[in-house]
C-alpha cells in the first residue's frame, strides 16, 4: 500500500511539472483557438475564438481598440486560459473586469517574441484597479503595471502562483513616481512570495492597510502578525509584542539593545521592504552572539 501510495504522489508531481507544456501543447493541438491578429478591433474581433477557453497567441488592446466594454466582455467570456501575451496600453477603462473570467496567464516564448510574450498594463490614464477577479496564475517573465496614473490597487483576490519561465523573474513594475492613492495589498504580497513562487518585485508604493482584518497592526502590539510599518527595535523594547510576528512590511531595525541573540522574532518569516529602503539594520547591540532568525525565508 505504502509502495502504492508513492507511486501515485510521485505520478503526481511530474504530471503537475508538465503543466505549462500542457498549456502550450494545446495551441498546437487546437488550432481553432489561435489568435493571429496583431491587435484587436472591431474587425479583427471577427478572428477571436470567442468559444475556446483556451486561447493562444498576442491580445493587444489599446487606444485604437473600437470596441465598448461591453462587446469586450462577451468576447473574453468564455477564456480561462491565455496562452501567449496580453499587452493593454493607452486606453481610457476603468478596470479591466471585462477580462473577469481569466484564471491562468502563460506567456509563450516558443511561438512569440519574449517583448509580445509577456503581461503588459501601461499608460491607462483612468485606470483605477486591475479587477482580475478570476486570476490564480501568472508564469512570465515580467508583469509590467507602468504609468497608470489614478491606479489605486491591483484587485487579484484569487492570485496563488506567479512563476518565473525561462530565465527570468516576475517583476511587477508600477513606475518611477509614486502615485498618490495607490497601494499594493498584502494578499498580494503574500501569494508572489509563497514558497513554490519565485519572483523580484519592483514596485515603488505603499501597502494598502487592510480594514478589519485579524492579526494585523501598525504598530506593535501583542498577538499581531502582520505589522505594516517601520519595526524599530531598542533597549527596554518589550519583545511580547513581536512574539506572534510573521511578516513584516517595512525595514526592521534592531539597535543599541541587550539582546544576546534574536529568539523573540522566532515566527519571523517574511520581510518586505518595497522603496530601494534597507529591509534589516542590526547595529550597536554589544551583547550579541547570534543573529539568526530561526524561520525568516524571505528578505
Amino acid at each position: 500500500m505504502n509502495l502504492l501510495l508513492k507511486f501515485i504522489f510521485l505520478f503526481l508531481i511530474t504530471q503537475l511539472s508538465k503543466i505549462d507544456c500542457w498549456d502550450i501543447k494545446s495551441c498546437d493541438a487546437n488550432p481553432s483557438c489561435k489568435f493571429n491578429e496583431t491587435f484587436l478591433s472591431q474587425d479583427t474581433s471577427q478572428n477571436f475564438p470567442k468559444n475556446c477557453s483556451t486561447v493562444c497567441g498576442i491580445v493587444l488592446i489599446n487606444g485604437t481598440t473600437d470596441l465598448s466594454v461591453e462587446q469586450l466582455t462577451e468576447l473574453f467570456k468564455n477564456m480561462r486560459i491565455l496562452v501567449g501575451g496580453l499587452h493593454i496600453r493607452n486606453t481610457t477603462f476603468e478596470n479591466l473586469r471585462f477580462l473577469a473570467g481569466l484564471r491562468r496567464f502563460v506567456a509563450d516564448y516558443t511561438r512569440y517574441p519574449i517583448y509580445d510574450a509577456q503581461l503588459r498594463i501601461t499608460y491607462n490614464r483612468e485606470l483605477r484597479e486591475l479587477g482580475l477577479l478570476n486570476l490564480t496564475t501568472i508564469k512570465s517573465s515580467v508583469v509590467d503595471i507602468f504609468r497608470n496614473e489614478k491606479l489605486e490597487k491591483l484587485n487579484l483576490p484569487k492570485l496563488e502562483i506567479a512563476k518565473f519561465l525561462g530565465n527570468y523573474t516576475i517583476q511587477f513594475l508600477m513606475g518611477y513616481d509614486k502615485y498618490p492613492k495607490f497601494c499594493i495589498e498584502t494578499q498580494v504580497l503574500d501569494a508572489l512570495t509563497r514558497r513554490r513562487n519565485q519572483c523580484d518585485l519592483v514596485v515603488n508604493s505603499d501597502i494598502c492597510i487592510p480594514e478589519n482584518a485579524p492579526n494585523v497592526c501598525t504598530v506593535p502590539t501583542v498577538g499581531c502578525q502582520r505589522l505594516i510599518g517601520n519595526l524599530n527595535i531598542t533597549k527596554g523594547f518589550d519583545v511580547r509584542k513581536v512574539e506572534s510576528l510573521k511578516r513584516l512590511y517595512g525595514t526592521l531595525n534592531i539597535t543599541n539593545t541587550d539582546f544576546t541573540d534574536f529568539r523573540f522574532l522566532g515566527n519571523l518569516t517574511h520581510i518586505f521592504q518595497l522603496e530601494y529602503a534597507v529591509a534589516l539594520y542590526v547595529v550597536g547591540n554589544k551583547n550579541l552572539k547570534n543573529m539568526e532568525f530561526p524561520k525568516l525565508r524571505v528578505l
